[in-house]
């Protein structure tokens, strides 16, 4: 997944929850919360960045895309806005 690639923005499916090899079957979770011990996030909204990775910082070319909503250090609620073209 790529923001300032619209064949990429448009073919997003939700959350990989698993990982997995070209061509293997992986999880994806389009709705929900995900609990991981390993994240540490600043209570506010959270964005598809670069290379499929989740970012906190504003995109400011490609697109804004908005995975969910962290309220807490360790929880991600997903909640998957239409994604909006930067201009």
């Amino acid at each position: 997944m790529d923001p300032v690639d619209g064949d990429s923005v448009a073919g997003m499916l939700g959350l990989s929850i698993t990982a997995g090899s070209t061509g293997a079957a992986i999880k994806i979770k389009t709705s929900g919360t995900i609990d991981d011990a390993g994240w540490s996030w600043s209570p506010g909204f959270v964005f598809a960045g670069s290379n499929g990775e989740l970012t906190q910082a504003l995109p400011t070319t490609g697109w804004e895309i908005v995975v969910g909503y962290a309220p807490s250090a360790t929880r991600l609620n997903l909640t998957f806005d239409e994604p909006v073209k930067l201009a």
